[in-house]
């Protein structure tokens, strides 16, 4: 079949072209314009399914916030999961608390004597389940137990505080309570401290009683980090509540109101016993470096012992958080 042999059909334009052509004429063209277009036929309405999408969806189920089986899970990777816990870091508070008075008469008297205690919770894998419970003391272990020698008696308290030493943080919120350095129970912690290898600290220097801690970072070679913070609170308040510790960066802001100047000022006076923590640790550094040139000059080291070496801790300023909430920056008013 020849093009000449389709049927002819008017564009729009050449339809348009018939407008000066008489009005009969003109909707004989559109009428014949009209013919030749093909018509869309619609679907027929389905009035059910459109009944049906009318109609409420039905709620969606809750999605599990709690993975319920866990105890289906083989033995080898619950093991995993719960040694996994086991090192997660936790803000675990020292201090040390009074037990009484050693006293023989009205006249003699003995020394007060006191024992390590806390107010953070245990360890939450000690409390989950039997398995979990003996995962978690192949890591954690009890400590701060004391012993005190009188001369009439001897007087012990039992260790009573879980620490993961590999991952915990010890915190010193009351530093003044531990005395100097010559006390015992100064001694005591540093000894502790130094046998189980302690890697981080965090150390409260509002009180500015926090300098015999200053000598007892260079004890042993395995600290990592000590962060120092400030605070005022009356931790007395918070024994045996479990109240969570944490810590969080200061921010940098103004000095428009009181709040943002004690911001400013607490930051300062962490940035202060920061400088005087990595000014103490230079000069431990070249004392070794002294010791070691006098051993390369005639000293005579131990045979079979090489001196370990010591690498100053990371020292953080930060912020403690109790129980959720923000400590607050009173203690640097005015200073």
């Amino acid at each position: 079949m020849s093009m000449s042999e389709y049927p002819q059909m008017e564009s729009p334009a050449s339809a348009l072209r018939h407008i000066g052509l008489s009005s009969r004429d003109l909707m004989a063209a559109i009428n014949r314009l009209g013919s030749s277009l093909e018509i869309i036929k619609l679907a027929p309405w389905d009035t059910s399914a459109a009944s049906a999408s009318n109609q409420e969806k039905p709620p969606e189920e809750p999605k599990p916030v709690t993975f319920t089986r866990f105890g289906e899970l083989p033995s080898e990777l619950r093991l995993k999961i719960w040694n996994f816990a086991c090192f997660q870091t936790r803000n675990v508070d020292i201090f040390t608390d009074n037990l009484g008075t050693v006293r023989v008469s009205d006249d003699i008297h003995f020394d007060t004597f006191k024992f390590y205690s806390h107010f953070c919770s245990h360890p939450t894998v000690l409390h989950v389940s039997r398995e979990s419970r003996e995962e978690g003391l192949k890591h954690y272990t009890l400590e701060f137990g004391t012993t005190h020698n009188f001369p009439i008696i001897d007087i012990s308290t039992p260790p009573r505080i879980y620490v993961n030493f590999a991952c915990d943080r010890l915190c010193l919120l009351k530093p003044e309570c531990f005395g100097s350095d010559l006390e015992d129970r100064f001694q005591r912690f540093v000894q502790i401290c130094r046998q189980r290898g302690a890697r981080l600290l965090a150390v409260n220097i509002a009180q500015d009683k926090h300098w015999p801690f200053v000598d007892l970072a260079t004890s042993w070679n395995e600290l990592e980090e000590i962060v120092v913070f400030g605070s005022a609170q009356n931790f007395e308040l918070l024994h045996n509540t479990g109240t969570s510790i944490n810590f969080v960066e200061p921010h940098g802001t103004g000095v428009h109101n009181r709040d943002e100047y004690l911001e400013a000022a607490a930051v300062r006076q962490l940035e202060i016993a920061r400088r005087d923590f990595l000014a103490l640790f230079e000069m431990h550094n070249d004392g070794l470096r002294v010791l070691d040139m006098s051993v390369e000059n005639g000293g005579a080291p131990t045979k079979g012992k090489e001196k370990p070496s010591w690498e100053a801790p990371v020292v953080e300023i930060r912020h403690v958080v109790l129980g959720g909430k923000q400590d607050s920056n009173e203690w640097a008013w005015g200073r």
